[in-house]
Protein backbone atom coordinates (compact mmCIF):
# COMPACT_ATOMS: atom_id res chain seq x y z
CA UNK A 1 0.00 0.00 0.00
CA UNK A 2 1.23 3.54 -0.96
CA UNK A 3 1.55 6.13 1.84
CA UNK A 4 -1.43 8.01 0.60
CA UNK A 5 -3.59 4.22 1.17
CA UNK A 6 -3.44 3.24 -2.29
CA UNK A 7 -3.27 -0.61 -3.19
CA UNK A 8 -1.59 -1.05 -6.09
CA UNK A 9 -2.56 -4.14 -6.63
CA UNK A 10 -2.97 -8.21 -4.71
CA UNK A 11 -1.78 -11.10 -6.22
CA UNK A 12 -2.06 -14.75 -5.06
CA UNK A 13 -0.57 -17.55 -6.94
CA UNK A 14 -3.20 -19.45 -8.95
CA UNK A 15 -2.61 -22.74 -7.08
CA UNK A 16 -3.64 -20.48 -3.87
CA UNK A 17 -6.20 -19.05 -5.19
CA UNK A 18 -9.65 -19.67 -3.19
CA UNK A 19 -7.96 -19.95 0.35
CA UNK A 20 -8.64 -16.94 1.84
CA UNK A 21 -5.16 -15.56 1.23
CA UNK A 22 -6.61 -12.21 -0.62
CA UNK A 23 -8.88 -11.38 2.21
CA UNK A 24 -6.17 -11.56 5.03
CA UNK A 25 -4.18 -9.24 3.26
CA UNK A 26 -6.44 -6.62 2.60
CA UNK A 27 -8.09 -7.06 5.69
CA UNK A 28 -4.34 -6.18 7.05
CA UNK A 29 -3.76 -3.39 4.30
CA UNK A 30 -7.18 -2.26 5.42
CA UNK A 31 -6.50 -2.47 9.20
CA UNK A 32 -3.08 -0.32 8.59
CA UNK A 33 -4.91 2.57 6.93
CA UNK A 34 -8.07 3.00 9.04
CA UNK A 35 -9.09 5.62 10.42
CA UNK A 36 -6.47 7.76 9.28
CA UNK A 37 -7.16 7.66 5.31
CA UNK A 38 -9.59 6.61 2.74
CA UNK A 39 -8.33 2.98 1.11
CA UNK A 40 -8.77 3.47 -2.44
CA UNK A 41 -7.48 1.18 -5.43
CA UNK A 42 -8.69 -0.20 -9.26
CA UNK A 43 -9.93 -3.51 -10.28
CA UNK A 44 -10.63 -4.63 -13.66
CA UNK A 45 -14.78 -4.49 -14.57
CA UNK A 46 -13.81 -8.19 -15.37
CA UNK A 47 -12.09 -9.50 -11.95
CA UNK A 48 -14.00 -11.67 -9.31
CA UNK A 49 -12.38 -9.51 -6.95
CA UNK A 50 -14.52 -6.93 -7.34
CA UNK A 51 -16.85 -9.37 -5.50
CA UNK A 52 -14.45 -9.34 -2.11
CA UNK A 53 -13.95 -5.26 -2.28
CA UNK A 54 -17.34 -4.82 -2.30
CA UNK A 55 -17.69 -7.55 0.68
CA UNK A 56 -15.17 -4.89 2.83
CA UNK A 57 -17.32 -2.15 1.91
CA UNK A 58 -15.38 -0.41 -1.03
CA UNK A 59 -17.66 1.62 -3.55
CA UNK A 60 -17.15 2.52 -6.83
CA UNK A 61 -16.57 5.94 -7.93
CA UNK A 62 -15.32 6.17 -11.19
CA UNK A 63 -15.49 3.86 -14.42
CA UNK A 64 -12.76 4.55 -16.53
CA UNK A 65 -12.41 3.33 -19.80
CA UNK A 66 -9.00 1.17 -21.74
CA UNK A 67 -7.58 2.28 -18.16
CA UNK A 68 -5.33 -1.48 -18.17
CA UNK A 69 -4.93 -0.85 -22.21
CA UNK A 70 -1.17 -1.58 -21.61
CA UNK A 71 -1.43 -3.61 -19.39
CA UNK A 72 -3.32 -6.75 -21.16
CA UNK A 73 -2.09 -9.44 -23.46
CA UNK A 74 -4.17 -9.30 -26.38
CA UNK A 75 -4.98 -13.36 -25.05
CA UNK A 76 -6.88 -12.07 -22.20
CA UNK A 77 -8.33 -8.80 -24.70
CA UNK A 78 -9.43 -11.79 -27.10
CA UNK A 79 -11.63 -13.42 -24.38
CA UNK A 80 -12.81 -10.36 -22.35
CA UNK A 81 -12.92 -7.00 -24.27
CA UNK A 82 -13.75 -5.27 -21.24
CA UNK A 83 -10.74 -6.74 -19.14
CA UNK A 84 -9.21 -3.48 -20.00
CA UNK A 85 -11.71 -1.26 -18.27
CA UNK A 86 -11.44 -0.51 -14.33
CA UNK A 87 -13.44 0.57 -11.74
CA UNK A 88 -12.10 2.95 -8.82
CA UNK A 89 -12.95 1.73 -5.81
CA UNK A 90 -12.79 3.30 -2.59
CA UNK A 91 -13.47 2.68 1.02
CA UNK A 92 -14.29 5.70 3.07
CA UNK A 93 -12.44 5.99 6.95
Amino acid sequence: MTPDAYIPYIVVHPEWRRAGIARFMLYFLVQQAIPRRDVTLHVSVSNDAMLLYQQFGFKPEQYLVNFYDKYMSDEVLQRDPRAKDAFFLRLRS
